[in-house]
């Protein structure tokens, strides 16, 4: 979509399915974010809006979630995080990012600290309670990541938030 989103519209936020792959794929492309590992994530969402009645939805963001280690010992990693330029600004990505917290919070994992990699939005994730840490303080189970082990360069910032002793994954509204 090359275009600005009508005023007050809002994406629906959902699990991701097969159809949803090659669009997302190619935001993460054009958005320069590694596609490696994607498919292996634990859980995944796709922002869409509906492109009409007859054609499909149309993905305008998406993000996804990787769980490692297990027990106490488990740790997300939050990736892939891709809002279409025209739709940046407008709560998508935050959007996006509860949902798989409010996912994970509800799941095996409530208790999990999460972490992400990034080389351009640590401000942006900043705003969402994540923190600068460094890289060799990420939580030990994220070393089995394709993310962590090599598809993020040197360069990236490590950030980590920490769950809520109630498992809550609270954030900001959009």
């Amino acid at each position: 979509m090359s275009t600005q989103p009508p005023a007050g519209a809002r994406p629906t936020v959902r699990a991701a399915d097969e159809t949803d792959r090659t669009a997302l794929a190619g935001l993460l492309r054009s958005a320069g974010l590694p596609l490696d590992g994607l498919d292996e994530a634990w859980r995944t969402v796709v922002a869409v809006v509906p492109a009409g009645t007859a054609a499909a939805p149309v993905v305008v963001g998406g993000a996804a979630l990787e769980r490692h280690g297990c027990g106490s010992d488990t740790a997300l990693l939050l990736r892939s995080v891709v809002v279409a330029p025209p739709w940046r600004g407008t709560g998508t990505g935050a959007r996006l990012v509860r949902h798989l917290l409010d996912g994970a919070a509800s799941t095996a994992a409530p208790q999990a600290p999460v972490a992400l990699l990034t080389e351009t939005a640590g401000d942006w994730f900043g705003r969402l309670g994540f923190r600068v840490v460094a890289r060799e303080d990420l939580p030990t189970a994220l070393s089995a990541s394709v993310q962590v082990a090599s598809a993020c360069p040197a360069s990236a910032v490590a950030m980590l938030r920490a769950r809520d002793t109630g498992g809550a994954a609270t954030l900001p509204s959009p």
